[in-house]
């Protein structure tokens, strides 16, 4: 079974880059801040000891890891809100990092603004998710 403390240690590190890069280079910063999302999401996902990957896998894909937070995120959120305000943010930054990806049209300031926020709330939820675990 993978080990979430690395999947943490991807999203750290996507995350730094994502901070370092993101005036000079906005379409890979919009990029790491989505995978810094989905690896830190992942990391959650991994710490349950009832849940494991698909076969062949490390994680599960990037379309399936929003329904996973609905299914599986309730013993760890306060909402039925919360969560869906996770899935639907995660979904959105899939999408703009698809689009920083590959659609040659310029990225906005308000698309990066949105991915550093909805990344950034993503991430400080499941960080404080894997905390709680830690302490137990």
């Amino acid at each position: 079974m993978p080990d979430w403390k690395l999947w943490r240690e991807m999203a750290r590190e996507s995350m730094r880059a994502a901070k370092m890069i993101e005036h000079d280079c906005p379409r890979s910063s919009i990029s790491r801040l989505y995978y810094a999302s989905f690896q830190i999401v992942t990391a959650v996902l991994l710490s349950r000891e009832d849940l494991t990957p698909p076969d062949e896998r490390e994680a599960w894909n990037h379309e399936a890891t929003p329904m996973m937070i609905k299914a599986h995120f309730s013993t760890f959120t306060r909402s039925r809100r919360q969560r869906n305000d996770m899935v639907s943010q995660l979904a959105l930054l899939y999408k703009l990092r698809i689009l920083a990806d590959y659609v040659s049209a310029p990225m906005s300031e308000n698309a990066r603004a949105m991915a550093n926020k909805y990344s950034t709330y993503l991430t400080r939820i499941s960080e404080g998710i894997l905390q709680n675990g830690e302490d137990k």
